[in-house]
């Protein structure tokens, strides 16, 4: 992979048409975002009408930033990771799948589309509390530290295995994409629900 731009973006993220035209001019084959909110927004919209096409764009973020309700028809093909999706094949025998999840979630929370990605986390964290103090069978610090240390657990939000660093390795990213308005996993393969489609410079395939 060579990179052929790097750029920092000003302060005002008003206009970044001249980062976009120096984009045009390289004709990159993949475009990263990668930055939040109203900075992710704006290139993406501006990008878009310089009709600036490379066959891949991708963002942090495509939720929080409402890209799918601002941009319309232009947010289609843009790619976006997330932590967890209800499509995602996760089960627990608390909560079952991913999907089952979701709709509990919306049961009892009413007014909620899909259960927030916060939510979702934070279930899976007091899950693992609880195994680990079960494990440990005492609130001693270090029992627990080491009990959580060795956690190996299968959830509804994926699996969850610490490294020695303490991050989950287990569980993966996943990545989506804006298909028609809807926002679908396209990988990795054996979690995807869609084909991923890219763009042809100025043609979507």
């Amino acid at each position: 992979m060579n990179i052929v731009i790097s750029e920092l973006l000003p302060h005002n993220f008003s206009n970044v048409s001249v980062t976009l035209t120096k984009i045009r001019a390289a004709r990159p084959d993949l475009l990263l975002l990668s930055w939040r909110s109203r900075g992710g927004f704006t290139a993406a919209r501006q990008f878009k009408n310089m009709k600036s096409y490379v066959p891949m764009i991708a963002m942090i973020d495509c939720e929080e930033t409402r890209v799918i309700a601002k941009l319309g028809a232009l947010a289609n093909g843009i790619l976006c990771p997330t932590q967890w999706a209800r499509s995602l094949k996760y089960k627990d025998e608390f909560f079952g799948t991913a999907a089952e999840y979701d709709n509990l979630f919306k049961t009892i929370f009413n007014g909620y589309r899909k259960a927030p990605i916060q939510a979702v986390q934070a279930t899976a964290a007091v899950m693992v509390w609880k195994e680990a103090f079960e494990r440990a069978n005492s609130f001693e610090i270090e029992k627990v530290r080491t009990a959580l240390g060795a956690t190996n657990l299968n959830t509804f939000y994926g699996s969850i295995k610490f490294s020695p660093q303490g991050n989950n390795f287990a569980k993966p990213m996943v990545l989506r994409q804006i298909q028609n308005g809807e926002l679908h996993v396209v990988a990795p393969s054996r979690y995807s629900t869609h084909r991923i489609r890219w763009l042809r410079r100025g043609s979507e395939l």
